[in-house]
């Protein structure tokens, strides 16, 4: 399986040291695992996270080459499963929704916007698709971020070390950073943003072309409404992101070996 993925991305102008970057693998690791490992010093369950690791990335590749309609089950049973039982969450349509989302944005390199309710699950489904696919970079934003406090955490995320001190510099360096090692940006909590960050954010991803993945409360709505016609064309909107229905909430209860009635 490893291999055929492997050369599948390499027919589409991939590498291995396209792998390393984007994954942060070590690049002997990487090398040695897509040649069989043979007698190298490592592991056995190194090298089997290793070559997990490259296997998600290099599906996230290959996968989902379609545009995705999630409403008529198209992805059940698949991935969308598979995510969810590896992080150990319920397969609700709000996370369907939300990971087909992530997915159809890293497949077209979108600026993307996932906006609805507090506790509808934003958070959860993002987790889980960063734990399956190792390019994924989540920056958490809180009220009263700046300008330049948002573009440090960014750099952080993205394994910049020596974090510039002026915005000017921070910038380029993202860039700089992005445009060698791919990687696809979620920022949770987007509705503490202020307008300024959003024209940062459809510069990097204009500049990179990169998917970016904005995600956060109706609040976030207001704040692209009110930015830039520049930024608010630019961002699409996400599948539908609802209130839990009655089936979900006895599901989630059931979950925790609670039992309601039908009233509660």
């Amino acid at each position: 399986m490893l291999q055929e993925l492997f050369e599948n991305f390499k027919a589409s102008g991939g590498s291995a040291g396209q792998i390393a970057r984007d994954t942060g693998l070590n690049g002997a690791y990487v090398s040695k695992c897509l040649s069989g490992w043979g007698d190298y010093n490592l592991s056995a369950n190194s090298k089997a996270k290793v070559e997990e690791t490259i296997i998600n990335y290099l599906e996230s590749k290959v996968e989902f080459k379609e545009p995705l309609n999630t409403l008529k089950g198209e992805f059940k049973g698949g991935k969308y499963s598979e995510i969810c039982k590896n992080s150990g969450i319920l397969e609700f349509a709000n996370t369907e929704n939300i990971i087909a989302t992530l997915i159809k944005s890293t497949k077209q390199k979108a600026l993307t916007k996932i906006c609805g309710k507090s506790g509808t699950g934003k958070t959860t489904a993002i987790r889980a698709f960063a734990k399956k696919y190792p390019q994924a970079c989540i920056v958490t934003s809180y009220d009263g971020m700046s300008q330049k406090e948002f573009l440090e955490e960014l750099a952080l995320s993205i394994g910049i070390k020596n974090i510039p001190k002026n915005k000017k510099d921070l910038m380029r360096g993202i860039k700089k950073e992005l445009l060698t090692n791919r990687k696809i940006i979620i920022i949770d909590e987007a509705n503490f943003l202020i307008e300024s960050s959003l024209e940062q954010i459809r510069h990097i991803h204009d500049e990179c072309d990169i998917p970016m993945v904005l995600v956060g409360t109706e609040r976030l709505e207001l704040i692209i409404a009110r930015s830039h016609p520049q930024v608010e064309t630019r961002i699409r909107a996400s599948l539908p992101i609802e209130p839990f229905s009655v089936v979900e909430v006895s599901l989630m209860t059931k979950s925790f070996n609670i039992e309601l009635d039908d009233k509660q």
